[in-house]
């Protein structure tokens, strides 16, 4: 049995909005968090909070980039290729920025880095929330 055009777009959406709710709360709440904090304080922190993030972002990532890639391999649209674009963005954006960031975080403690990852964020955070949209309107749209 064929998965319909429309549940796949309830659970794209379903991951995406969840991911979306995390970016932001990531966005606005966490990261501005490391950069008030130095050397062991902040190493302390980052090793604490990156594990914890790790059991929600990773199913949630591959969540969203499998349900992508059905969605373009059953449906190959123009509309599905303009929704898996911003999940090519972030896995670009987390692998080659977020995650050297993380790393410089965690081996020297650099609060530089922190700030770095704040602002670079937003790029995620952004395509994270112009995919929710794109989602709820295609959804709304029926």
């Amino acid at each position: 049995m064929a998965i319909g055009w429309d549940n796949l777009l309830l659970f794209q959406a379903a991951v995406t909005l969840m991911m979306t709710g995390v970016i932001w709360s990531v966005q606005l709440v966490i990261y501005p968090l490391f950069t008030h904090y130095k050397g062991n304080e902040l190493e302390t922190l980052h090793r604490y909070y990156t594990p914890k993030i790790s059991y929600v972002v990773i199913p949630l990532m591959f969540g969203e980039l499998g349900l992508g890639l059905l969605s373009l391999f059953l449906y190959p649209t123009s509309t599905q290729v303009l929704l898996f674009l911003p999940i090519i963005g972030v896995w670009g954006l987390t692998f080659f920025i977020s995650v050297p960031l993380h790393k410089q975080i965690a081996d020297s403690q650099d609060p530089m880095a922190a700030k770095k990852l704040v602002l670079t964020n937003w790029y995620r955070t952004i395509l994270w929330s112009i995919r929710s949209l794109l989602l709820i309107l295609l959804i709304s749209k029926g």
